[in-house]
């Protein structure tokens, strides 16, 4: 059952970022742009895809954007133990990063084991005493009648 559970948690996914003509103009211009979050919650193995609909090159992370292009940077350790990521879409230039950590199998087995072997060795005593209690049920009327 734990198993199950696990392999149903989602995998990993593509996260698809579109920054839109004149980005780099209204930042220029000390706007405020919601292009991008200030802070991306990713699990390791998404892609972060960001396609670059603007007229200058962005930069996320180690990432080089040219116009019309679309950068798709894989979602790993390096990347999430980063305190922040270089990213000329904010005017802050950077953009943080959370983790949403898939949990491990253990985190699901560990549980599973500590409630599940318990109640499992419940059910076979309880089953075991009703069985014994069907042995030994009452037998007076088994016998021939009285004369």
């Amino acid at each position: 059952m734990a198993l199950a559970w696990w392999l149903l948690l989602p995998p990993a996914r593509i996260v698809a970022l579109d920054v839109p003509p004149g980005t780099a103009a209204a930042i220029a211009r000390g706007e405020t742009v919601d292009v991008i979050p200030s802070t991306l919650s990713l699990h390791r193995g998404d892609t972060l895809a960001i396609a670059n609909n603007d007229v200058v090159v962005h930069r996320v992370g180690l990432a080089s954007i040219p116009p019309g292009t679309t950068a798709r940077i894989l979602v790993d350790a390096a990347l999430l133990n980063a305190p922040a990521l270089l990213c000329t879409i904010h005017p802050s230039g950077s953009l943080g990063v959370s983790e949403l950590a898939r949990p491990g199998i253990e985190a699901t087995l560990i549980p599973m084991l500590i409630g599940g072997v318990p109640t499992a060795f419940a059910v076979v005593v309880a089953i075991m005493v009703m069985r014994r209690l069907g042995d030994t049920g009452d037998t007076r009327g088994s016998g021939p009648p009285p004369a």
